[in-house]
């Protein structure tokens, strides 16, 4: 594999939750849409970027982050249109702020893993929010 900039052990917290969230429908992704208003996100966001700080380690962490969302806007692209839909209320797609607030906790939670041996406890949790289920899922931690 070619130096994206990330650690093996950080690589390897990746795929190992590429793997559960690639197992998940996109129907789910609405139970994930959470706000990251609160005060100890914003804090926790925070300390992730001055960590991250710019350059090639800010880039391999955008890139991972790009490569969740993708994922994640394919999966949404998948879901049967509304016609042909027999469960409507399984494929009716979410409210734009429910999507954005979505990409915005995968965000989070991608940055959290990536940053995962660096950050201390209540910062970890407060990146991951609604993910860490998946995370523990995932074999992570």
């Amino acid at each position: 594999m070619a130096d994206d900039g990330l650690t093996p052990e950080e690589r390897s917290r990746l795929d190992r939750f590429a793997g559960a969230f690639d197992r998940m429908s996109a129907s789910e992704y609405a139970l994930f849409a959470v706000d990251g208003r609160d005060a100890s996100t914003r804090e926790a966001v925070r300390a992730a970027s001055a960590m991250l700080g710019h350059g090639a380690r800010d880039v391999a962490v955008r890139s991972a982050v790009v490569a969740f969302s993708e994922a994640a806007a394919q999966a949404y692209d998948r879901r049967l249109n509304i016609p042909n839909a027999f469960m409507l209320y399984q494929v009716l797609p979410g409210l734009p702020d429910d999507r954005v607030r979505f990409f915005a906790s995968l965000e989070r939670a991608v940055v959290g893993l990536i940053l995962w041996d660096a950050l201390d406890d209540a910062h970890l949790g407060a990146l991951l929010g609604p993910w860490a289920e998946t995370v523990e899922r995932a074999g992570i931690g």
